[in-house]
């Protein structure tokens, strides 16, 4: 179970424990072919095994990965490098000095401007939001059985193994470089195409691909290797290639869009394409829902933005704005990841997640969703990953709901979902087959 506690402000989270559910069974495919790139089974094989006639035949194998554990190894709030280093060059500073010859850094104070009304509007509702949150960690932490979340980290490295394990290239842009190409017209996108009958180097864009299987499957996929999730569909392109989620004619009941908003950092360090609200005005998010669905936006701490979605964007495709869930995001010992009650706009510890709900008379969902929760986690060390919803939303959806996300980079069981980096983060690089199985195949080879 992802959701590790249940308690009257919201839900603890558990990400990690969410992914490796997805992965306990894999239908892996053992290569042999030293034309691939060497991976952590196929390294074993090659070096362990003396009997090749045995390894051929028995290739095809039911395996169990884990993601990188360090991916979500978060034990000390987060620091830029530089701010880093100062704390501890002041720390060593500190600890060399005696208490005679001590002396104080006297930082020069900035001037402060008089706030706009805009801004007092801002920080009057941050200031409330933070009570909130702040009760929601204390409801949490008298509740948590848990060690693991009273302990300390032992080492004060600034999340390093976190970081390093997010820097993990992946398949990099790869599909996000094929989505613009012109990749042809495929004979039928009108059914979706099952993953077990592409080829390794068959093009995957622009085609709307499901794994039936109940179990998840290693695959080939443009020469990469990814693990896709049981029973789920995906389409991997851009927003001018929609037509396979239309053509396939499900309604979805329930609907997650995570977009890539438009921000002066990324622009400036050109890290993603973003979108405009011309942009999101124009998903075809009318044609995709289900009489009764439920939608749920993920937005940034801007107000403006908020504004938009709740004013515009909710109003033009027929949903009704319900309430704002959060989600706070915290360390291992289950400290926020930078100070929440911080005067500075541009830094918070949280997020948060608009709901609607299709405006039709017979919706029933709006008198079931409860006004403003907060999702706890410990957040991913990579960039934007947002946490599980799947298993939260299960007891507000109708049973076997058809779920899907917009502008995903991973995938859920039974769900669809949509995105030019739609598998970017299944791939192999950020997991690691069970160490119990590894084992194994030594003792088996030798």
């Amino acid at each position: 179970m992802s959701v590790v506690l249940e308690f009257n402000d919201g839900w603890f989270v558990d990400h990690l424990v969410s992914i490796n559910k997805d992965f306990e069974k894999t239908d892996s495919v053992c290569r042999t072919d030293r034309n691939f790139p060497d991976n952590e089974v196929n390294k074993i094989e090659r070096q362990g095994c003396r009997n090749e006639n045995k390894l051929a035949s028995d290739e095809r194998r039911t395996l169990k990965y884990e993601c990188n554990p360090n991916l979500f190894a978060i034990w000390q709030p987060f620091m830029m490098d530089s701010q880093f280093d100062k704390t501890m060059e002041r720390q060593n500073s500190e600890s060399s000095c005696t208490l005679g010859n001590k002396r104080e850094n006297k930082k020069k104070r900035k001037r402060r401007h008089s706030p706009s009304l805009e801004e007092v509007v801002v920080f009057e509702e941050h200031k409330r939001i933070c009570c909130k949150l702040t009760a929601a960690l204390n409801q949490l932490k008298k509740l948590t059985f848990s060690r693991e979340y009273d302990s300390a980290a032992s080492v004060f490295d600034n999340n390093l193994a976190a970081r390093q394990a997010a820097s993990v290239y992946g398949c990099g842009d790869v599909f996000v470089r094929r989505c613009q190409e012109t990749l042809g017209e495929y004979d039928d996108i009108s059914q979706p195409v099952r993953l077990d009958e592409l080829s390794s180097d068959e093009a995957i864009c622009n085609r709307l691909i499901e794994n039936p299987c109940e179990i998840s499957i290693r695959r080939t996929l443009m020469g990469h290797d990814f693990l896709i999730s049981p029973q789920s569909r995906f389409l991997i392109s851009d927003l001018s290639s929609l037509e396979p989620l239309l053509i396939d004619h499900t309604l979805y009941d329930c609907v997650v869009i995570d977009p890539p908003w438009e921000n002066k950092s990324v622009k400036r360090k050109k890290k993603y394409n973003m979108l405009s609200e011309r942009d999101l005005l124009n998903l075809p998010i009318r044609h995709l829902c289900s009489q009764n669905a439920l939608v749920l936006f993920w937005v940034t701490n801007k107000q403006r933005q908020q504004k938009f979605v709740t004013e515009q964007l909710f109003p033009a495709w027929n949903i009704r704005y319900l309430t704002k869930w959060y989600w706070l995001k915290v360390t291992k010992t289950l400290q926020p990841v930078c100070k929440l009650d911080s005067d500075e706009l541009t830094k918070r510890p949280y997020e948060c997640l608009l709901l609607g709900c299709k405006s039709s008379q017979s919706n029933s969902i709006a008198l079931n969703i409860p006004h403003e929760q907060v999702i706890i986690s410990v957040p991913c060390s990579i960039h934007s990953r947002k946490p599980p919803l799947n298993e939260i939303l299960q007891k507000y959806l109708v049973p076997e709901a058809k779920c899907l996300e917009l502008f995903a980079r991973s995938l859920l069981p039974n769900w669809t979902s949509w995105g030019n980096e739609v598998l970017a983060l299944q791939h192999i690089d950020f997991f690691k087959q069970c160490a119990e199985q590894l084992q194994e195949s030594r003792e088996t080879c030798l």
